[in-house]
């Protein structure tokens, strides 16, 4: 009886690497998109806090016009 040789390559250890090279790239890579989103997020929160901001500034100006012309004894500087 004649036996089929089974002649296969031996894994190098590239090979025997590389689902650990492409698992801890996709890791790295999940991390920066979850810390650009975080960014973004950083930067829109940033953006309403200056809007709340001016328009609190402009109501207490506002307000402080309104009080100087009733309380103060005449119209405001600015106004």
């Amino acid at each position: 009886m004649a036996h089929a040789s089974h002649t296969s390559t031996a894994a190098g250890p590239q090979d025997m690497l590389q689902p650990v090279i492409d698992w801890s790239a996709q890791c790295v890579e999940g991390f920066l998109r979850a810390q650009k989103l975080q960014l973004e997020a950083f930067e829109v929160q940033g953006e309403i806090v200056r809007r709340a901001q001016a328009q609190v500034t402009a109501v207490t100006s506002e307000l402080w016009d309104e009080w100087i012309a009733h309380w103060g004894g005449g119209a405001p500087m600015d106004g």
